[in-house]
C-alpha cells in the first residue's frame, strides 16, 4: 500500500493511497487507536481540527506518546477536560525554520518546528509597531490546556532560513522553500512548547511567581537580584 499522506480530521484521519492498478488515489478511513503506525508519513490537517483533536489522539496511547514526547502527556489530557477558558488566540500555527549560523570556530545548521498563538496584537508597551495585518504570534507555554483546546490547529508550510553572519554580525532572513510535516512532528511541537514550564502545577506556579514579580516591581519595590536567578 502506498500511502501519499494522511489527512488528519475531527475524529478520524484518512489516509491518501495510490493505487497502482487504476492509476489512482482512494482514500482508507483510519481510526485514531489505528493511527500510531502512520504518525511518521506526511500530514495534513483539515480545518475542522483543533488541540482538542491531536489530544484525542494521544489518549488513545498516552504511554506511547509520553516516551515519544519525553513527558507525562496525561497531565495535560486531563486539565482539558476543566471548563473551557476564553481565549483571545485565533488559532495555533506550526511552522519550520532553518537557524545557520557562521561562526569561524562553530558552524551550525538547525531545523526548529515552531508553534504558537496566532491573535490580535496588542500593544506591549515596549516601542513595538502594529503588523500591517494587525496580528502576531504569542507564546503558549503558559497557557492552560483547557484555554488552548479548542482552537483550530494550522499548518504554515512556508519554511523561513534565518541565517547569521559572524563577519559583520548581520541576521539575514529568507524564505527557504515549502516544508512538510509529519503527525509525530506536529504533536512533539505541542507538548515541547506546553512542557516548556513544567507540568502544569509547576507552570501555573512560575506564572504567579512572574506576575508577583511584576507586581513588585509597578510599585517601584526592591527585587533581590539572587531571587531572580
Amino acid at each position: 500500500m502506498d500511502i501519499e499522506l494522511i489527512e488528519v480530521r475531527s475524529d478520524h484521519a484518512v489516509a491518501h493511497v495510490w493505487n497502482a492498478e487504476l492509476k489512482r488515489n482512494e482514500e482508507k478511513r483510519i481510526e485514531f487507536k489505528d493511527i500510531v503506525r502512520y504518525i511518521n508519513h506526511q500530514c495534513e490537517l483539515s480545518s475542522s481540527v483543533t488541540v482538542q483533536t491531536l489530544l484525542d489522539v494521544v489518549a488513545q496511547d498516552p504511554g506511547f506518546w509520553s516516551l515519544h514526547c519525553s513527558v507525562p502527556v496525561g497531565y495535560w489530557i486531563a486539565e482539558a477536560l476543566k471548563p473551557e477558558e476564553e481565549s483571545k488566540l485565533e488559532h495555533v500555527k506550526i511552522s519550520r525554520r532553518i537557524e545557520v549560523s557562521n561562526y569561524p570556530e562553530d558552524n551550525t545548521c538547525d531545523i526548529c518546528t515552531d508553534i504558537s498563538g496566532r491573535g490580535p496584537w496588542e500593544d506591549g508597551g515596549w516601542g513595538e509597531s502594529q503588523p500591517p495585518d494587525g496580528q502576531c504570534n504569542y507564546a503558549i507555554s503558559f497557557t492552560p490546556m483547557n484555554r488552548l483546546k479548542n482552537l483550530p490547529v494550522i499548518l504554515d508550510c512556508n519554511t523561513i532560513m534565518n541565517q547569521y553572519a559572524a563577519d559583520n554580525k548581520t541576521w539575514d532572513s529568507k524564505e527557504a522553500g515549502k516544508t512538510r510535516f509529519t503527525l509525530a512532528q506536529i504533536i512533539y511541537a505541542l507538548f515541547w512548547e506546553v512542557s516548556w514550564n513544567g507540568i502544569p502545577e509547576a507552570r501555573d506556579e512560575m506564572w504567579k511567581d512572574l506576575m508577583d514579580r511584576v507586581d513588585e516591581i509597578k510599585e517601584e519595590k526592591s527585587i533581590d537580584l539572587e531571587d531572580m536567578t
